[in-house]
């Protein structure tokens, strides 16, 4: 079942604000079955007994203008379920692949971190937002929380100034709890017009050093349309190194070994 809700704010010019609120609820039943004759190389396709409800709740706000189009200022969301049957364990080493969002996210979690996967009935809540209080900038972030104890099990918050795919900068603090805790950037720029360059950095907090890395240096010809690029990267685990030659063509995609 879904509600969708509108409302419109007139402006000078021609422009209007629209915000939107759009409601769901959802529920998914998928009968037990017996499934320990699966051979163990299909362990991955084994599903849990289901009974659940997932509620969620979004909001939007869109600037329109009659000259540049709709653009989105804001939006927030909230997603949450609810198992009212019974979460038994299927065996599989693996997540189940069927259950909503906002539950595998969490088992996903649990399971990286060496815990095993709770069965209670409520999920955590899950909760993403996205603001641009100018053009060229936006921040961002979600989180996923435990509200019985109010411990949260990842959350990340992120700012990002964009120009263009070569004028742009971001970066983004994560944390999932008993797991890891990063920050990663992004970064690109054009000191002049026939060269580019762009990293990408990933720094553990927790290990206190640089998982993984990557340079990229472009050769811009008088043409924008292609490009020729020598990217390296760096990584930890597994501690290797790479280069790569790379060809672009502008509006199809890039090419490289």
């Amino acid at each position: 079942m879904e509600a969708d809700f509108q409302s419109n704010f007139r402006g000078s010019a021609g422009t209007r604000l629209v915000h939107a609120v759009q409601t769901a609820t959802s529920f998914r039943w998928i009968p037990a079955v017996q499934q320990k004759d699966i051979p163990l190389t299909d362990d991955w396709s084994r599903v849990g007994e289901q009974q659940q409800f997932t509620f969620s709740v979004s909001q939007r706000l869109v600037r329109v203008d009659n000259v540049t189009g709709p653009y989105e200022l804001a939006f927030f969301a909230v997603e949450w379920a609810l198992d009212v049957g019974e979460r038994n364990p299927t065996g599989s080493p693996y997540i189940d692949p069927l259950p909503p969002f906002v539950r595998s996210l969490r088992d996903q979690i649990d399971l990286a971190a060496g815990r095993s996967p709770e069965r209670q009935a409520a999920s955590d809540v899950y909760a993403r937002f996205l603001l641009r209080p100018a053009p060229k900038w936006s921040l961002s972030g979600e989180v996923l929380i435990d509200p019985v104890d109010g411990r949260v099990t990842t959350a990340a918050f992120g700012g990002e100034w964009k120009q263009s795919e070569e004028k742009s900068a971001f970066l983004e603090y994560r944390k999932s709890r008993d797991l890891a805790e990063d920050v990663r950037g992004l970064f690109a720029v054009r000191p002049h017009r026939i060269l580019g360059l762009k990293t990408n950095l990933n720094y553990s907090i927790r290990n206190k050093e640089l998982t993984d890395g990557t340079a990229t240096f472009t050769l811009y010809p008088r043409s924008d349309c292609w490009s020729v690029g020598l990217e390296t990267s760096r990584r930890t685990k597994p501690d290797e190194s790479s280069y790569k030659l790379l060809f672009s063509l502008k509006g199809i995609g890039t090419v490289g070994k």
